[in-house]
């Protein structure tokens, strides 16, 4: 994007440092981010009180999404 176009959209560059653990895992994250925007977007991932892991294949390849919910837990009131 050009220098004009970033000043009339407010966008800016930044230095963001990161560890090579960081840095590969964002390298992981942006090889897959359509994927996580459609699955937000479809609502695939809209739960409360649990976890979904996605799981990819060695090709990269989405293979799975588990989705755990947790349905009661003594002293807080979860059930939905």
């Amino acid at each position: 994007m050009s220098h004009q176009n970033k000043a009339m959209t407010g966008e800016s560059n930044i230095t963001v440092e990161l560890s090579e653990d960081e840095a590969h895992l964002f390298v992981l994250f942006r090889k897959h981010q359509k994927v996580f925007t459609d699955l937000l977007d479809s609502g695939v991932l809209d739960l409360k009180n649990g976890t979904a892991t996605i799981g990819f294949d060695h090709q990269g390849k989405l293979r799975q999404i588990r989705i755990d919910k947790i349905v009661f837990k003594i002293g807080v009131d979860v059930v939905q």
